[in-house]
């Protein structure tokens, strides 16, 4: 497992013996809100909160936001380290681009949900504002690994034909009036679009540029982006997926989400 980080205190840490005991220690913290930060100590920034002082505004500098790249990088190598050795166990079959292709989508589409409770849970509680202040970094991250899903399933269902994979996606299908087989592509691929242009305007550059108004008005797209997805993953993988923990998994998230922002 030291193999999955080239990070020295990252893969220290993944050589312990008691790695499955400190991680259930850390979900146990994280669940039953305890600080987990005794069990991942590298996770824990070294460097200050920094801010740049303008002549009219103050805005935060991005090594602060850096600060938290290891523990991001950190959790998404372990989140599909673990999804690809769940489905290799129960699936053998599968092969190393599907793997790909879902581990990045489900990380992408479990980000999303992370990005969109952080603004109330950051009302409920002070305890989440280190998570507000580094929500647009988290972002760019998420359409990344949105891009990376997007990128390979592309490749591999529209890349090897004799059209441009840009037209095949769109034209291929065009069973708009089915629902089992639906467009679903479409989609992902609308809401990638979205997901976009939220991540290049996501700098203070564009908020000061294109007004708060507009940068405010865009940046609300990210709720189109969601239903979007959520019309891709429930009219695609999961009616390939003949269990109940996908769909069950599915449905919590977007309860949760409903909750928070209820109680928010």
């Amino acid at each position: 497992v030291a193999k999955l980080s080239s990070h020295p205190q990252l893969a220290r840490w993944l050589v312990t013996d008691d790695l499955v005991r400190r991680t259930a220690k850390v979900v146990g913290n994280l669940a039953w809100d305890e600080d987990p930060r005794p069990h991942v100590p590298f996770l824990k920034p070294t460097a200050p909160f920094q801010v740049q002082q303008g002549a009219t505004v103050t805005t935060i500098d991005p090594r602060s936001y850096e600060r938290y790249d290891l523990a991001v990088a950190s959790a998404i190598a372990l989140f599909l380290a673990a999804f690809c050795a769940v489905c290799l166990a129960l699936r053998p079959e599968i092969t190393v681009e599907t793997l790909l292709i879902r581990g990045f989508g489900l990380v992408a589409f479990a980000l999303l949900h992370v990005v969109l409770a952080i603004g109330p849970l950051s009302r409920l509680g002070r305890r989440f504002l280190p998570l507000l202040w580094n929500r647009r970094h988290l972002g760019v991250t998420m359409f990344l690994c949105a891009a990376a899903h997007g990128g390979l399933a592309l490749f591999q269902f529209h890349a090897l034909g004799d059209r441009n994979p840009l037209v095949s996606l769109l034209t291929s299908n065009t069973r708009f009036a089915s629902l089992a087989d639906f467009p679903f592509q479409q989609l992902g691929f609308a809401a990638l679009v979205i997901l976009f242009l939220m991540a290049a305007t996501s700098h203070d550059f564009w908020l000061a540029n294109l007004t708060a108004p507009v940068w405010k008005s865009l940046h609300m797209m990210v709720y189109l982006a969601y239903a979007l997805l959520v019309g891709h993953v429930a009219l695609g993988t999961l009616q390939d997926d003949p269990g109940v923990a996908g769909p069950a998994l599915f449905g919590a998230g977007a309860v949760a989400l409903v909750a928070l922002q209820v109680a928010a």
